[in-house]
């Protein structure tokens, strides 16, 4: 075709109804002239018509020839087919919405949940080459389990003199601190740094400058960088930095502000990072640098692991057994802590695929269902001289409408779906997560769902179409043709309610998770509990006798509070923190009758008072006098039975085996002798144990800056102004933060519970509600179809129960083989749940049941709707409707 053809007809688009009416208008002209030139000869008016439409032909053949001229025969086909399927869809406009809203929604759930995963997988850093960093993480030699991510400062001197594989800094954890910036006093989360960290992540300051080795040293200027997010908050966002900031009572020059998008690697939330000198708290038994690098050019991961490898063995040689034998391992960055985050939203994927199988069944079984009702158009069309090649057409653009359709209310259902999943996970992960819609978890949804469309809607109705050209007639096709489509409908139906048990599985069990885990005890009161945290500065409270001196005054001052009972001040409160210190202890050697196995355990700090305020009893020995002159510690039951198995604890000694280290302060390791044995205490909700290893060291012997306060009181607004006056009237410069009541302790334990059980029971109800819409949808069409013949049951005597038994009897079939394949499937499957739930079996009988109960229940009241109105069908009006 050349290329004015091609221009022409481009051109002619636009004037297609003009052109058409030229060429009627010539074509009219034409034959009154040809009849006008007959009557001239002497024929008649009628038979100089006859005569001239008999020599020009077929008026509507000619037109369309001339139409292939100057249009687009493809294009005309493609807009009619559209238009008639639209006309098909809308007229059976239940059907459509059905099809288009469970696809759209197993899309837009799929595709949400794809998307936040391979946003944890291939996480988003704003660094230099992000793939270039590792993390170097520990293990302790010789004792099973015991990964950390911290090491020593000498142990990172060591590495970064002897490295060539990478270059190495490192950082700490968040540590709250007392920040003034003139604006405002407030608690705000600050880390440690080397001074070559942000050199390492290859960021570059948004305003002023990073560390240089001189901030590093002892003697150097206090200095800070601030995040964008502190700086824009509680600086004003004013870009001069020439004014100080007060961090525990110490000035600090501002000397720069990171970008927008910084985020400390691994870190929730930071707001100051500040410069990490050497000190004696940072000796090398004192594991508190999280280690970074980057690796060199030519090395990669297992270069530098083997290099690093060599180097801490050398550091193990060459110092002293009392920091324990450690040994390295390396992990790119982009892969650290992802694996227990895509454990769970594997499971949720999971969930989310089922939905949308169920989807795409539900929307099968729609498709399949009607091509019975539809034999007798097609009929019609081929009788009429329509090719196979142009109805499988029109079909074709039918499902592709459906699928059109649904991709466009899944794409719309996929934002918000989104938004949902980041704020289940966003506080779970160790690392900030920036969920994006992720265009292959869209395709891969869209394609399946296409596919459905496609498969179910073109391949039976091309069979009837097939059928129909060997040997259909019309009349044949009235009737025929339901049965040859009932086996895939039937074994549709089947599949459809078998993945919905398993959804329903799924959620029942996630539900009974979540009533076992709020109902089961603690093991401590837990009434009108009120909890809030303090953090006393290094500079005023440098030393063990004042932060002592404060914590026992403001200890005594809370209990003579006339507003306030039992008071209590410890490192970890059950609840409050579930834990911090976590350690290997074992019975000493030298006894007889212990085990000398190690344990891991939690540690705690406390003040007299401690186990009255939670009222729970000392059951062996005393609670700590405060005026103890030997190491000593109060052990739970679990710890004296794991360590004394058959004897008595009390009296006994154990050794602490690492050293207990907690915002820049050490309690040294070594044996301490049992005086005391407590009532086991669960230090949340969610652990999965009754019993918990726990040992309680007298803050006399361990006087840390960090401290919980609990209290009880009749609101938690008493407690907390309560707390902040006594604190005040101490020091009035020490903030109180994190005031929390039970209620909020109890629910920050329980959204993660919550949460999965909404998440699951969502997902269920989804994949219930389109597996009983559909078979709704299905049974009324198999009544509607059988019309007629219900019609004649009835005429020659059959019972309205009859009929409906009839009705309930093509829904109840596949109901009960698809309950049984779901209870099979569900059986192999619901482990996978089992790091979800808490303290029930994953093969909980009653889950099984009742979710087997619900789904036959709601799938049976479903049929019974369309049931009883084949019940109710006239015979009379059944008979004439189709003749």
């Amino acid at each position: 075709m050349s290329f004015r053809a091609v221009l022409s007809r481009f051109t002619a688009l636009r004037r297609r109804r003009a052109i058409d009416a030229e060429l009627a208008e010539e074509i009219d002209t034409h034959l009154a002239l040809a009849a006008d030139e007959r009557r001239a000869a002497g024929f008649s008016e009628r038979d100089a018509r006859l005569a001239a439409r008999k020599a020009f032909g077929n008026p509507t053949l000619a037109r369309q020839s001339s139409r292939e001229a100057w249009q687009w025969p493809a294009f005309d086909s493609l807009a009619a087919d559209l238009r008639f399927g639209a006309r098909v869809l809308r007229r059976h406009w239940a059907a459509t919405a059905v099809a288009i809203g469970a696809l759209g929604i197993g899309i837009g759930v799929t595709s949400a949940v794809v998307s936040l995963l391979r946003s944890i997988l291939h996480p988003h850093y704003a660094y230099a080459d992000p793939s270039r960093l590792i993390l170097p993480w520990a293990d302790r030699i010789g004792v099973a389990h015991w990964d950390q991510m911290q090491i020593s400062l000498p142990e990172l001197e060591a590495w970064q003199r002897g490295g060539t594989q990478q270059s190495l800094g490192g950082f700490t954890w968040t540590r709250n601190v007392n920040v003034s910036t003139g604006r405002s006093v407030e608690r705000a989360p600050a880390t440690l740094a080397s001074s070559n960290f942000i050199d390492i992540l290859g960021v570059r300051p948004f305003i002023g400058r990073g560390f240089t080795p001189g901030d590093a040293l002892t003697d150097a200027a206090n200095v800070a960088i601030v995040t964008y997010d502190f700086w824009k908050a509680s600086m004003g966002g004013d870009p001069d930095l020439t004014h100080p900031i007060v961090v525990d009572r110490q000035a600090y020059a501002v000397i720069g502000v990171m970008p927008p998008s910084f985020r400390v690697p691994i870190l929730t939330t930071v707001g100051l990072i500040l410069p990490l000198r050497a000190s004696p708290a940072l000796d090398r038994t004192a594991r508190a640098i999280v280690p970074i690098g980057r690796l060199a050019p030519a090395a990669n991961v297992s270069s530098s692991a083997h290099e690093l490898t060599r180097l801490t063995t050398a550091f193990n040689a060459e110092n002293p057994a009392d920091r324990g034998q450690w040994g390295v391992n390396v992990e790119p960055l982009e892969r650290f802590g992802a694996d227990p985050v895509v454990q769970m939203l594997d499971i949720y994927l999971a969930l989310a695929a089922l939905v949308l199988l169920v989807a795409c069944s539900n929307v099968a079984v729609l498709l399949v269902a009607r091509i019975p009702e539809r034999r007798r158009e097609l009929a019609l069309r081929l009788a009429l001289g329509a090719g196979e090649r142009r109805i499988l057409g029109q079909l074709f653009v039918e499902s592709a409408l459906v699928a059109v359709g649904a991709a466009a209310f899944g794409v719309a259902f996929v934002p918000p779906t989104l938004a949902v999943l980041d704020r289940v996970v966003s506080e779970s992960v160790p690392f900030v997560v920036t969920p994006t819609l992720d265009a292959w978890a869209v395709a891969s949804s869209l394609v399946l769902a296409a596919a459905t469309c496609f498969l179910f809607g073109m391949a039976p109705a091309a069979s009837a179409v097939r059928s129909l050209r060997r040997g259909g007639s019309l009349a044949g096709a009235r009737t025929s043709g339901a049965r040859e489509q009932e086996w895939l409908r039937g074994a549709l139906m089947t599949f459809e309610v078998a993945l919905s048990l398993v959804l329903l599985i799924g959620g029942w069990l996630m539900i009974d998770s979540l009533r076992t885990v709020t109902r089961r005890p603690l093991g401590f009161e837990t009434s009108d509990l009120v909890t809030a945290r303090l953090m006393l500065d290094s500079s005023r409270y440098a030393t063990p006798a004042a932060r002592s001196a404060f914590y026992t005054q403001l200890a005594q001052r809370l209990r003579d509070h006339p507003e306030l009972r039992d008071v209590m001040i410890a490192s970890t409160i059950p609840l409050a923190t579930g834990g911090e210190l976590v350690n290997y202890t074992t019975r000493a050697p030298e006894h007889d009758g212990g085990k000398a196995d190690t344990v891991v355990t939690d540690a705690s700090v406390v003040l007299p008072g401690f186990f009255d305020g939670l009222h729970v009893p000392i059951v062996d020995g005393a609670m700590f006098s405060g005026n103890e002159t030997e190491p000593v510690v109060v052990v739970n039951e679990d710890l004296a039975r794991k360590l004394w198995p058959g004897g008595h604890a009390l009296g006994q000694r154990l050794d602490v085996l690492a050293p207990l280290f907690a915002d820049g302060e050490v309690v040294a390791p070594g044996p301490r002798r049992v005086v005391g044995v407590a009532r086991n205490m669960r230090p949340s909700p969610t652990h999965p144990s009754d019993a918990f290893p726990n040992f309680w060291v007298p803050y006399s012997q361990a006087p840390l800056r960090s401290m919980y306060v609990g209290m009880r009181a009749a609101t938690p607004g008493v407690a907390a102004a309560a707390l902040r006056h006594e604190t005040s009237a101490l020091d009035r410069l020490l903030p109180v933060y994190g005031v929390k009541s039970v209620d909020e302790l109890l629910g920050y334990w329980l959204a993660y519970a919550r949460v999965d059980a909404l998440i699951a029971d969502a997902l269920a109800a989804i994949g219930t509600m389109l597996t009983v819409i559909g078979i709704y949808s299905v049974v009324a069409v198999f009544v509607s179809q059988r019309r007629q013949e219900i019609g004649v049951r009835i005429a020659v005597g059959a019972r309205r129960v009859d009929i409906a038994r009839l009705v309930l009897d093509r829904t109840l079939r596949p109901t009960i083989v698809g309950a049984a394949a779901g209870l099979a499937i569900a059986a192999g499957s619901v482990r996978l749940l089992s790091s979800m739930l808490y303290g029930i079996s994953p093969l909980e009988p009653g889950a099984f049941v009742g979710a087997l109960g619900v789904l036959v229940i709601v799938i049976t009241a479903a049929a019974l709707v369309p049931a009883r109105r084949a019940a109710m069908t006239d015979p009379i009006v059944a008979l004439r409707s189709d003749m």
